[in-house]
């Protein structure tokens, strides 16, 4: 899941409240359902700070119940081989 960190915060809440939140309640209900899921740490920060935290919650509910695994990315997408060591 990714949005770009200048994503107007309506649309933000438009796509929260039509996919990433229906999507994950769908997930939870379903009992043999379990998936990877790459959530960039920009998407985290906007949902906190645009008050979407139903979103977030959902997410850990599903993964304190093994139903996700988490895949971790760099945040802001960089191209990590060329970025300098220090």
């Amino acid at each position: 899941m990714y949005q770009p960190s200048f994503q107007d915060p309506k649309i933000l809440k438009i796509i929260n409240n039509e996919c990433y939140r229906p999507l994950f309640k769908v997930l939870l209900d379903h009992e043999n359902s379990a998936f990877s899921l790459n959530l960039n740490a920009n998407l985290i920060d906007m949902l906190e700070e645009y008050e979407l935290t139903e979103t977030l919650d959902l997410i850990r509910t599903l993964q304190s119940n093994g139903k996700i695994e988490i895949v971790g990315t760099a945040k802001f997408h960089p191209i990590l081989p060329l970025l300098p060591l220090e």
